[in-house]
């Protein structure tokens, strides 16, 4: 197995789900940020398809919170949830930086899904808060 492989199996702690109670939390929160470009797209004034796909994959990297209530047995699941919830929340944040920049969507809120997007990068990453034990 070559190094990065080893550093990047290991950066996401390739083991059983946490159980962390911040789990349930993060879950359900998630929820309501993925249901949040439905409501505006229905509700609202439609929202530019690109701010509202950065929202929902803001949402999608909340709500990989969940993996960590998997079954302890369920270890290569939990791992791969992991990964897929930190690269959701680096397309989020790229979606976000995108939408500010082309002024998509107004400023503040597209900087506050970018800044979210961000603080998930650097807690669900590779040797971030999310993925010790």
């Amino acid at each position: 197995m070559s190094q990065l492989v080893r550093w990047f199996m290991k950066g996401f702690f390739w083991g059983p789900p946490s159980h962390k109670r911040v789990a349930w939390l993060g879950g359900l929160a998630g929820l309501v940020v993925v249901a949040l470009p439905l409501v505006i797209a229905v509700f609202g004034k439609g929202g530019h398809p690109l701010f509202l796909l950065a929202l929902a994959f803001a949402g999608l990297a909340e709500t990989g919170w969940a993996v960590e209530l998997l079954p302890r047995r369920q270890i290569m699941l939990a791992g791969w949830g992991r990964v897929a919830r930190w690269l959701c929340a680096i397309v989020g944040l790229a979606l976000a930086a995108i939408s500010t920049l082309a002024q998509l969507a107004p400023v503040w809120f597209a900087g506050i899904v970018a800044f979210g997007a961000l603080l998930l990068i650097f807690e669900m990453g590779p040797g971030g808060f999310a993925n010790r034990p």
